[in-house]
C-alpha cells in the first residue's frame, strides 16, 4: 500500500512539474517572440524625436494641401527614419483630408503578405478615423498603426 501511495505521489509531482515547465516555456516564447511591428515601434520610441518627426510631417502637409492633387505618390522619408525599422526606408504617403478627416502623413513598412505597420503623423489634435488599422497614440497627433488583413 505504501509503495502504491508513493508511486501516485511521484506521478502527481511529475505531472505538476511538466505543467509548470509548459507554462514557463510558453511565457518565455511569448516574451521573446515580438512582432516586427512591435520591434519597430520600440526602436522608434528610443531613437526618434517625435516633435522633429511631427515638424517634418506638418511641413510636408503644408506643401501639399488637400484638394490640389492626389498625393498617394511616394515622398521621401526624413533621413532619421530611413533605417529605424528593418534597415530600410519606409514608404511615405499623404492620406486623409476627405469627408472631414484631417490629412496626415503615413510612414509604413511591411508587405501584402505580412501586413503593414508604421506611423500616422499630423499636427496635434489629429485623430485617425475608423479603419482596419489598430492605432495607438505615441504623442498627440502621432499614432503607431498595425494592419494585418
Amino acid at each position: 500500500m505504501k509503495n502504491a501511495t508513493n508511486r501516485k505521489n511521484k506521478v502527481g509531482l511529475n505531472v505538476i512539474a511538466i505543467a509548470v515547465l509548459c507554462v514557463a516555456s510558453c511565457v518565455v516564447v511569448k516574451h521573446q517572440s515580438q512582432s516586427p511591428a512591435q520591434s519597430c515601434f520600440d526602436k522608434i520610441r528610443k531613437e526618434v524625436d517625435a516633435a522633429k518627426l511631427q515638424g517634418w510631417a506638418t511641413n510636408l502637409l503644408n506643401q501639399h494641401p488637400i484638394g490640389q492633387t492626389n498625393y498617394f505618390g511616394l515622398f521621401e522619408a526624413p533621413n532619421f527614419m530611413n533605417k529605424v525599422c528593418e534597415n530600410r526606408k519606409p514608404s511615405v504617403y499623404i492620406q486623409g483630408g476627405f469627408y472631414g478627416e484631417q490629412s496626415y502623413v503615413r510612414l509604413f513598412w511591411g508587405s501584402g503578405t505580412m501586413g503593414h505597420w508604421g506611423l500616422k503623423v499630423a499636427p496635434p489634435g489629429f485623430f485617425p478615423r475608423n479603419s482596419n488599422d489598430t492605432n495607438t497614440e505615441w504623442t498627440p497627433g502621432v499614432y503607431f498603426f498595425e494592419n494585418y488583413r
